[in-house]
């Protein structure tokens, strides 16, 4: 009799550690599905962010980036609910060991796509700030969620977008000089600082920082292509006279 009972209490135990996993199988897979979706809100309103400041439509800009900043803030409370519910997982009899080693793995991959799109975001949040502010940078301090390597990928990225808008500039005929030579020297400024750091192959912020280079030249090129072509003016204009 003894023995049925132990038995019976084994069983109970079981069935109760079985259904502690599977709820917590089930609050996984919807941390999981509502992270998938904010991962992909924040990526697409960070470019919104970064297309509308190319633009110079500013409000709708800060719009975007404050939309993504709320889904920046919902991503991390929610990543870290999922970490919350793994580690109580790890704790439960009926949780199987193959299934935490897949969630595991996920989790990681989860992280690693989060930091990808907060530089996005970051990136945006600088480009918005130094155009509308006329050349002030927020630094890493400002943000909660950026560390030095997320800040560092997203200023080198941030010089790419400064070439874009004066390449548009100029196509739009409304090439400010002084605008010009502050992207071209904010550009220089940014590899002085970051070619200073070792970076990891793995983390790709080298390959950015290199980046910086092909961008200096490219602003270079765009400088002798307008003195050529306000050279060009110059002449057409002392024939007509």
């Amino acid at each position: 009799m003894k023995n049925l009972n132990y038995l019976n209490k084994l069983k109970k135990e079981k069935e109760k550690g079985e259904k502690r996993g599977q709820e917590h199988i089930n609050a996984l897979t919807n941390l999981f599905m509502e992270l998938e979706i904010l991962g992909g809100k924040i990526r697409v309103l960070s470019k919104e962010a970064i297309n509308e400041t190319i633009n110079n439509n500013l409000a709708k800009a800060e719009k975007s980036l404050k939309n993504a900043e709320q889904c920046v803030v919902k991503f991390d409370a929610d990543f870290s609910q999922a970490k919350k519910v793994l580690g109580e997982a790890l704790l439960t009899d009926g949780f199987r060991a193959g299934y935490i080693q897949s969630i595991s793995g996920q989790m990681h991959s989860m992280e690693k796509d989060f930091s990808s799109a907060r530089e996005e975001f970051f990136e945006a949040k600088i480009l918005y700030a130094y155009i509308k502010s006329g050349g002030e940078i927020p630094a890493m301090e400002d943000s909660p969620f950026v560390d030095f390597e997320t800040y560092s990928g997203a200023l080198s990225d941030f010089c790419g977008e400064l070439l874009r808008k004066a390449r548009l500039d100029i196509m739009r005929c409304k090439p400010a000089a002084e605008n010009l030579e502050n992207y071209y020297n904010e550009t220089q400024r940014t590899y002085q600082l970051l070619s200073h750091f070792s970076f990891s192959n793995k983390s790709g912020i080298r390959s950015k920082v290199e980046n910086l280079k092909s961008y200096i030249k490219n602003f270079e090129d765009l400088f002798y292509d307008l003195r050529l072509s306000r050279g060009k003016r110059a002449e057409a204009k002392d024939e007509k006279v």
